[in-house]
């Protein structure tokens, strides 16, 4: 047998996500309608009754090709520029250009990686273009070449583009994915920066090898040492299926491996690897899968030819014998959608009909929360079923290089999402968000066939747009041409529930007449994330022109009605979404989840999420079985957010659900297997803040000082009154507005008084509620019911060291997300960031 090449594990390719245009996300869709068929494994054999996954007719999770040649290009939709799908980490997002109009790519830390994918290990000349854009001292420094990990040149910068040309042996390249680093060398004693900024504007390594893909035959077409792989969630004596034509005699070699999720590791240790002689005439081949320790299994397909053959893999399938059809999922997460603001959770005005009538005929979970109370903690959760510390970045950036919030956020490359489990399943996967905070920056689109947040892209005011758009424009063509032979998962956030709230006139003024005639006048017009005031993300619901001003209060009531109509609207929508999947034959047979990230306060003093506060964390959670299973029912036990990926784990007939997620299958408390009530956790927000409920107890802990911007650390109610009369007397009794912010920051000795009010307000606080008798949070007992209070906080230790844990299974490659100056401003509007002041093409990261 030829030896078997091994693929090196910097990090597992993803394949690209579908682009941001509607018209892309069409072109994508139009998949062939071919129903299920069987073939020959060895000749004359049957692989029997069962079901089939058409491996053909979804994404590899990573393929083995050489582009042969890196240029950076411009994002598409963005004013910045990117290696695509081979950068690492370490480059500056901006766009260079030199005079002729070559673009180039920067560094912004002393290493900047790529991924270079090879073919065979053999001996190739790298070139590469590199000169220093910017010394660190009077002259350019050195730079150091690394590939996979060993020093393979060293070069002096110079301060114009020159070539640089290295033969770099076999032994030094592995088949698949090659890290490659460029390292400046320290050459100053600076404070800031002592090393070299560098530009590269080409990388060549050896002649391009590709592989075509086409969905909509369900073919692919290998070149010569090119090859897939596939991640399949598979049940006991399942079998593989190959069918193939080459232009010429050659090879396939079939390697099996098992991956495990926890932490995204393969292994091939074990398993069976075999090469098949492909003569002209064509290959028809079954294999069983292995029995394997890990719970994902791993297939890789690699062709060669000495004729330089190429060949068509005409069929490649998953054969299970099993009977239960795969059920069509879809998953539905609305933004900012309060349970307490629902009438289907008993809320006085009547703006969930759709919900009320799929409540009927499912199960509502009168309890549930989310796992962090702002959108990308709370959608990283449900997206890994993992805690949202889980997720948080180790950054180690030069000193003079800005961090950001979003650039602390994301979705490690190696974890295991909902989606791609789904995949794994034989599932045909596609996500539609309307946030930037949900932008493949993050990686949010892992294992998701077709990605799209083209309506993030619309103002918000715009009619047709959001959740009308994301139905017209997007679901309605994807169920007309999705692929049959595959059940669909289906990803659906919504925005339109976000504040400022802003319903079409259809929606507007319909529940005017349930108006009190007191209302209560409150500060307005504050900073985003402050306390104490209404701010002006939120005030623009009464004020929408952005040339006026906001006054210095408004009425509360007005803005309720006003984001209970958009729920109105919300509703409508999804009414004309389960309309849509029973013309499509999808409903009666379909899960469908509904849910939202968060909610919305306008209590407390507190007006937004971000708190910890039951008006924010309290989320509706609704389950539709196939058939109407357990319809009607309502569930008192409380739950959480990560639940619902276990959940969609179990009715995807994937087995028992992963021990490393954090939540548990809602099914056997439907079953009646296990009705206990476990703790249920959340984190996170304006400041550093945890919350632990259990039995009706809940606590929350705060630390004031920590992890909090400027704006929440000045308004937050744990300021001593005292401290602000003798440093900030202008804060006494006026809301913390942009202006005075600005003001404030003039003042002399201003980062040292800031610096004090951390250490001042620094905590832990807690505050303790029996959510059993006081569901509104009035009556803190944390002084009174210290046993309590002790019980909870070693619930609260116990599930904060869960997610510090899962953060070390996190793949260490981190990159930080720039996006454009209309982005940010589109993020403002929704009260997550300043507008820039300076609004130029670029954006640094």
């Amino acid at each position: 047998m030829a030896q078997a090449f091994h693929a090196p594990e910097p990090r597992t390719l993803r394949m690209a996500p579908i682009a941001r245009a509607s018209s892309h996300w069409l072109r994508a869709i139009a998949l062939s309608c071919a129903g299920l068929s069987s073939c020959s494994s060895d000749p004359g054999s049957d692989p029997g009754a069962g079901l089939s996954m058409d491996l053909l007719a979804r994404r590899p999770d990573a393929v083995f090709d050489q582009p042969g040649k890196l240029e950076p290009g411009r994002d598409e939709g963005m004013p910045t520029v990117s290696w695509g799908a081979a950068e690492g980490v370490g480059w500056d997002k901006r766009a260079f250009e030199l005079p002729d109009g070559t673009l180039y790519k920067r560094n912004n830390q002393p290493a900047a990686q790529l991924i270079l994918r090879a073919t065979r290990p053999t001996k190739r000349r790298l070139q590469m273009t590199v000169w220093s854009a910017d010394p660190a001292g009077e002259q350019p420094g050195p730079l150091e070449v690394h590939l996979n990990g060993r020093i393979v040149a060293a070069v002096q910068l110079t301060k114009e583009p020159k070539l640089h040309e290295f033969e770099l042996p076999a032994p030094l390249w592995g088949f698949g994915e090659n890290l490659l680093e460029l390292i400046a060398l320290e050459t100053s004693q600076s404070d800031t920066r002592r090393w070299d900024i560098f530009a590269v504007s080409r990388i060549e390594y050896g002649p391009r090898r590709e592989l075509q893909l086409d969905f909509e035959t369900r073919k692919a077409e290998l070149a010569v040492d090119t090859g897939l792989r596939y991640l399949v969630d598979v049940v006991p004596e399942s079998r593989l299926i190959i069918a193939t034509h080459p232009t010429a005699s050659g090879r396939l070699e079939v390697r099996f491996g098992g991956m495990n999720p926890s932490d995204g590791r393969r292994s091939f240790e074990g398993y069976p690897a075999m090469e098949f002689p492909v003569p002209v005439t064509g290959l028809e081949v079954q294999r069983p899968f292995p029995e394997t320790a890990e719970e994902i299994q791993v297939v890789e397909l690699i062709w060669t030819s000495e004729n330089n053959g190429v060949l068509s893999l005409e069929r490649l399938e998953v054969f299970e014998k099993r009977s239960d059809a795969r059920p069509p999922i879809i998953f539905i997460s609305i933004d900012t959608f309060a349970a307490r603001h629902l009438a289907v959770y008993g809320y006085h005005r009547q703006n969930t009909p759709a919900l009320n009538r799929l409540a009927a005929e499912g199960v509502v979970f009168e309890h549930c929360i989310s796992n962090a109370p702002w959108t990308m903690p709370s959608y990283l959760s449900v997206l890994t079923g993992l805690y949202p510390r889980s997720h948080v970045a180790d950054l180690t950036f030069a000193p003079d290089v800005q961090l950001d919030n979003w650039d602390w956020w994301q979705i490690a490359e190696n974890r295991w999402t909902i989606a791609e489990a789904m995949r794994a399943r034989g599932y045909e996967t596609a996500g539609l968000a309307d946030t930037h905070w949900l932008s493949e920056k993050f990686r949010v689109n892992q294992g998701f066939d077709r990605y799209d947040i083209s309506a993030a892209f619309l103002p918000i005011q715009e009619t047709g747009g959001g959740i009308a758009y994301q139905l017209e424009q997007l679901i309605r063509p994807w169920l007309d041409f999705r692929n049959q032979a595959l059940p669909p998962f289906l990803f659906l956030h919504a925005l339109d529930a976000h504040g400022p709230y802003l319903p079409e006139e259809a929606f507007r003024d319909r529940f005017v007449s349930s108006l009190p005639e007191d209302q209560r006048l409150t500060p307005a017009g504050s900073s985003y994330q402050t306390y104490g005031a209404i701010p002006v993300w939120m005030a623009r619901t009464a004020v929408p022109d952005p040339e006026m001003d906001i006054p210095s209060e408004l009425p509360l009531e007005p803005i309720i009605q006003r984001y209970d109509e958009s729920i109105l609207k919300v509703d409508t929508y999804l009414g004309r979404l389960f309309e849509l999947l029973n013309e499509h034959g999808l409903y009666d047979d379909a899960v469908i989840v509904v849910t939202g990230d968060h909610g919305e306060s306008f209590d407390h003093g507190f007006y937004s999420h971000g708190g910890l506060w039951e008006d924010v964390i309290h989320v509706p959670l609704l389950l539709k079985l196939p058939g109407g299973e357990h319809s009607g029912r309502r569930i008192a036990t409380s739950v959480q957010l990560v639940d619902v990926y276990p959940t969609l784990f179990e009715l995807a007939g994937a087995g028992k659900p992963p021990a490393f997620l954090h939540g548990r299958s809602l099914m056997p408390i439907l079953r009646g297997e296990d009705p206990s009530a476990l703790p249920v956790f959340c984190e996170g927000g304006h400041v550093e803040q945890y919350t632990v409920l259990d039995q009706g107890w809940k606590l929350i802990e705060v630390f004031p000082g920590k992890e909090s911007g400027e704006a929440s650390l000045l308004s937050h109610p744990r300021v001593p009154r005292a401290w602000l009369r003798d440093n900030f007397p202008q804060l006494v009794d006026a809301p913390l507005t942009d202006a005075l912010r600005e003001e404030l920051r003039g003042q002399p000795g201003y980062a040292d008084k800031v610096l004090e009010l951390r250490s001042l307000i620094g905590g832990p606080y807690y505050r303790l509620y029996n959510l059993n008798v006081d569901p509104h949070e009035k009556n803190d007992l944390s002084e009174r019911e210290k046993d309590r209070l002790e019980w909870l906080l070693a619930l609260l230790a116990r599930h904060k060291q869960m997610g510090l844990e899962a953060q070390k299974n996190a793949d260490p490659e981190i990159f930080t997300a720039t996006f454009s100056a209309d982005v940010l401003k589109h993020l403002a509007e929704l009260g997550y960031a300043d507008v820039p002041e300076e609004t130029d093409d670029t954006e640094a990261d």
